[in-house]
């Protein structure tokens, strides 16, 4: 519901079931009716994935703030222009370095539960991908596509490591390697 909390990690030990934490003020998150898909924090500022509803489109878009500012200003950082047809899943967002270019990757689903679509294939579309944006340009290359709906993404060492449901169960784990098919 776009509900920011700020609590000390120190206080994350404590055993109550009533953590002490700080409700941070936001502007701009949710003016605009969706949901959230994931959050990240770089340096100062935090990103957010978010599912936009508009009157008849519903949108992925990225939303960013900084998060040294005691009131939350978040403002659009990167807008896709493709309408979905199915409902918008996905949207795990992390931090990565590719060939210099400081960025992030961004998953996005290509299915409605076990039907599958056929916009993981399309090179026009940026669903069922995974995708890389340029933090500086806010321009965007498809990093990996053929993807289901990856729900969790990860990076060490330059290693790219996505959980994936299976249709039917046969969920899985994939190295996603730059420009490969994954084949959904």
């Amino acid at each position: 519901y776009g509900e920011i909390l700020r609590i000390n990690l120190d206080q994350l030990k404590n055993k109550s079931k009533n953590l002490p934490y700080k409700k941070i003020e936001t502007i701009n998150l949710i003016n605009i009716p969706g949901y959230i898909l994931d959050t990240l924090i770089i340096e100062d500022k935090i990103y957010i994935s978010k599912v936009s509803k508009y009157k008849n489109c519903k949108k992925l878009e990225i939303f960013s703030a900084d998060i040294l500012d005691e009131i939350l200003n978040f403002n659009i950082f990167k807008t896709f222009d493709e309408c979905a047809n199915i409902g918008i899943g996905a949207g795990r967002i992390i931090n990565y370095k590719l060939k210099d270019q400081q960025g992030i990757l961004l998953s996005t689903a290509d299915s409605d539960n076990d039907k599958p679509g056929q916009k993981s294939q399309d090179e026009n579309s940026i669903f069922g991908k995974i995708l890389f944006i340029n933090l500086k340009s806010k321009q965007y290359k498809i990093f990996s596509k053929g993807h289901r709906n990856v729900q969790g993404l990860s990076s060490k060492n330059e290693i790219v490591i996505s959980t994936e449901h299976g249709p039917k169960g046969g969920d899985e784990i994939n190295k996603i390697i730059l420009g490969k098919n994954y084949g959904w």
